[in-house]
């Protein structure tokens, strides 16, 4: 169920991507389930994915069971908190300009990258 969001073929690869790189809810540690071991588990985007800048950027994301995530959608502040407490101050003030540029939107390119990268793991 995507809830409005246009879900792109990109996205899809990216969010495989970044859950098999994690396999575990980043603030919980709640394992994924699943023969590759990333059911349950989401992709998170701290700066929404209208961004597009960030929309795939590994530090823009992060590992969520759902329950962790509807939290953090529900206490954004806190979402905050603890992003900033991952990534420090300089890198979250980086992640932070950087969602606020614009960049052109390259599907067919990013689809080949994280296809590529898909392969690799």
């Amino acid at each position: 169920m995507s809830f409005g969001i246009k879900i792109r073929k990109v996205d899809t690869l990216f969010s495989r991507y970044f859950r098999l790189q994690h396999k575990r809810c980043e603030k919980c540690g709640r394992r994924g389930e699943g023969k590759d071991g990333i059911d349950k588990l989401q992709c998170s985007h701290f700066w929404g994915r209208r961004n597009e800048n960030t929309r795939y950027d590994e530090k823009n994301c992060d590992c969520l069971c759902f329950t962790c995530h509807q939290f953090f959608e529900q206490n954004p502040a806190e979402y905050a908190e603890w992003k900033l407490k991952k990534l420090g101050k300089k890198e979250y003030a980086k992640l932070k300009l950087s969602a606020q540029f614009y960049c052109k939107r390259d599907d067919k390119a990013n689809e080949i990258y994280w296809k590529e990268k898909l392969k690799n793991l």
